[in-house]
Order: C-alpha cells, then structure tokens, then sequence
C-alpha cells in the first residue's frame, strides 16, 4: 500500500526517511524565503536537512513575501 503525506492540501508520496529539504526539493521549491510547518509545528529553517516527515503528515509550505 503505497503512503501519502498532504502538502498545502495536495497528496504527495511519502518515503521512509524523507526530510523537509527532500520534500522542497522534490516540489521544486526554491524560493529562499519558505516557511514550513508539519502538523501545525514550525521547522526552524536551518533544520529542514535534518527534519523528518512523518507518514501521513500535514505539511505547509508558504513562500514569505515581504511588500507594502
């Protein structure tokens, strides 16, 4: 069976040991400024090598634009 995580409300193939920075990578991210939360919790920007994703986890992404 395969398994999913959701990603700004899109599924998206979950494998084991998947970090942050597989997941922006594999979505094409690259924009410098990304917040994300994992089930409502923030990543701090300089662990996203180091964070893993779990199975069935609610993931947010959000591109910070600053502007007045």
């Amino acid at each position: 069976m395969d398994s999913f995580i959701t990603v700004n409300g899109d599924r998206h193939p979950w494998r084991e040991g998947m970090t942050v920075k597989d997941l922006l990578d594999e979505k094409r991210f690259t924009f410098r400024m990304i917040a994300v939360w994992i089930d409502d919790r923030p990543v701090e920007r300089d662990r996203f090598d180091s964070t893993p994703i779990p199975k069935g986890a609610k993931v947010q992404v959000v591109h910070m634009i600053s502007g007045g």
